[in-house]
């Protein structure tokens, strides 16, 4: 026959298949060379890292040679890894200790643990590693998240942290990915802060925010926060006049709490305090303190400098005739 009418039959394929131009996708083990001299016949490579094989036989329409192994010469291409896990579940102010579910990846050319980590845009917390705590670090290879030495730790705010994470083989790296975080928020107590108050014997003074305060991260309303009373010394806490174990921060912002001396000669007296947020936080024990002064006490905070203006004692009252001043 003439050579364009010989047929070649393609046996043993591996890494790739023969296909026709005209019906590209399509695997076939047989073609004609006047296909091959009209440039109809591709081998398409299946992508791996692996050079492909095959056999060849020619036939004439009346015999055929043995199939023969083709001579290849495959130059590989170096991949792109490939991130395969990239998420975080933690809660306010965890510690997390990073595994292959939290982080991972892979390459076709590379030893897993040689894959290389690197973290930008990093908020709400940082990298480190269990040898160098404290330390934020940018970078790790995979290995270390295998070995569980690489930990995030949060910064404990409300807000969830974040981050990108590009993976490299030493060649080429992955374009900035962000994680997936699930975040918890935690409730924190409310803070509670404090400064010492004058009172005079016997006699109520205000308890403002000055002498007494408190703030909560998660935004709790002044009505929302309370503080519950306890070891009372030296007198009575009261709202609007009235002895009560308890009050609220609006309470105080709206100047109806009072603290009630006894009469005694302690130079000190006061109280303690537990503030509590509405999810059930509660601070540590607190102690609101007055130092005891003997009669009353002109302050002219009123900056009138009338006298019988109730602004201007510490007492929050005019004294009457006879009263020590």
């Amino acid at each position: 026959n003439a050579a364009p009418g010989l047929v070649f039959t393609v046996s043993n394929v591996t890494g790739g298949q023969f296909e026709l131009a005209g019906n590209a996708g399509v695997a076939v083990t047989s073609f004609t060379q006047q296909q091959v001299i009209d440039g109809d016949v591709l081998f398409v490579d299946d992508g791996d890292e692996a050079a492909p094989g095959y056999k060849v036989s020619v036939s004439d329409g009346q015999a055929s040679t043995p199939p023969a192994a083709a001579s290849i010469t495959f130059n590989g291409v170096n991949d792109l890894p490939v991130m395969v896990n990239n998420s975080l579940t933690l809660d306010e102010g965890d510690a997390v200790t990073l595994t292959g579910a939290d982080l991972s990846a892979t390459d076709a050319e590379t030893p897993a643990g040689n894959l290389v980590f690197t973290v930008s845009n990093v908020t709400g917390g940082q990298f480190e590693l269990t040898s160098n705590a404290g330390v934020a670090v940018i970078s790790f290879t995979q290995q270390q998240v295998i070995d569980g030495v690489v930990v995030f730790v949060d910064d404990g705010d409300e807000v969830a942290p974040s981050y990108d994470v590009s993976v490299s083989d030493g060649v080429i790296a992955t374009v900035p990915a962000a994680a997936s975080v699930n975040y918890t928020p935690v409730n924190d107590p409310p803070e509670v802060a404090v400064a010492p108050g004058l009172v005079v014997v016997g006699a109520a003074t205000l308890v403002t925010t000055d002498i007494l305060d408190a703030s909560d991260a998660e935004g709790a309303a002044p009505g929302d926060i309370t503080f519950t009373v306890s070891n009372l010394e030296f007198g009575v806490v009261q709202v609007n006049g009235v002895s009560a174990g308890s009050f609220t921060l609006q309470d105080v912002i709206d100047g109806i709490v009072t603290f009630l001396h006894d009469g005694s000669a302690n130079p000190l007296a006061g109280f303690s305090v537990v503030a509590s947020d509405p999810e059930g936080g509660n601070s540590t024990l607190t102690g609101v303190s007055f130092n005891v002064a003997t009669g009353f006490l002109w302050t002219n905070a009123g900056g009138d400098s009338d006298w019988d203006n109730p602004a201007n004692w510490v007492s929050g009252a005019v004294p009457v005739a006879g009263a020590d001043v």
